[in-house]
């Protein structure tokens, strides 16, 4: 009896061990680690080109820089001790941000694809580096912030919840967002340009040189437009129509719940 009672107790430990997954923990930062992987791509793009980036969710960063080269660094990141999802059965962290790069001569489109199914995607980060003269056309981020600084071209972004802040920016805009603010530096506007930003619920604030060109629309359903600038009316409103200097340039600036800003750059 003693026999069989030893040899059921050893095989039952040796089917525990058997069953036993080994399991490697990182710490990295958070509450139980931050486990952090990165996307870093270098293309060669020379001024005039056109970017494009579609993200689910994730703050964008894109400034312009020197180079004749785009630089792009994506992070994903996962924190949690019992976060199986991400490990292997030897411990070890399988998981990449899901960025696709294709370039068709001076054209580059960025796409990051979720790892899960969209609802539950985790957030991927981009920094970007681009020439200073460049396009950005077509930006689509689901959720996120957008920043972008020294370029001097055309851009256009759409958002559907989070904030936009532009510096030293020159050349068209056009700003789109369904939840969010917009604020946006334009310099040195050219006969042509034209800069339009609406958002649903969110303030919008425009900083203009003195000495712009430009001709003026602005409205709000539920808040109220002003301005450092003289626009020929009285102000506080909630729809504007002015004009600055000869007017050649056009901004339209347009929200549903939110203030109007008109500034100048300081």
């Amino acid at each position: 009896m003693r026999v069989w009672l030893a040899c059921g107790l050893g095989l039952a430990l040796l089917l525990s061990a058997a069953c036993i997954i080994p399991f490697v923990y990182y710490p990295g930062g958070g509450d139980w680690g931050q486990r952090v992987q990165t996307f870093h791509k270098v293309i060669a793009l020379g001024p005039g080109g056109t970017i494009s980036l579609d993200n689910i969710n994730g703050d964008l960063d894109i400034r312009g820089w020197d180079g004749e080269e785009v630089e792009i660094t994506a992070e994903e990141s996962r924190s949690g001790l019992f976060d199986m999802r991400s490990w292997d059965f030897y411990g070890r962290s399988e998981f990449r941000p899901k960025v696709e790069v294709d370039q068709f001569e001076k054209f580059v489109k960025i796409q990051a694809r979720a790892s899960e199914d969209e609802t539950n995607a985790r957030p991927v980060h981009f920094r970007i580096s681009v020439p200073h003269s460049i396009n950005l056309d077509d930006i689509r981020i689901r959720s996120g912030a957008v920043f972008i600084a020294d370029l001097f071209g055309n851009a256009r972004v759409e958002l559907e919840e989070g904030d936009i802040t532009v510096e030293n920016f020159s050349g068209s805009l056009d700003l789109s967002l369904w939840k969010g603010s917009a604020d946006a530096e334009v310099l040195d506007l050219r006969k042509d340009d034209d800069v339009r930003i609406t958002t649903r619920k969110g303030d919008i604030t425009l900083h203009l040189q003195d000495g712009a060109n430009v001709r003026i629309e602005a409205a709000t359903e539920d808040g109220e437009v002003t301005s450092e600038f003289d626009l020929g009316q009285k102000l506080p409103a909630q729809k504007v129509s002015g004009r600055l200097g000869a007017g050649e340039a056009t901004v339209s600036l347009t929200t549903l719940q939110g203030n109007v800003k008109l500034r100048r750059v300081k």
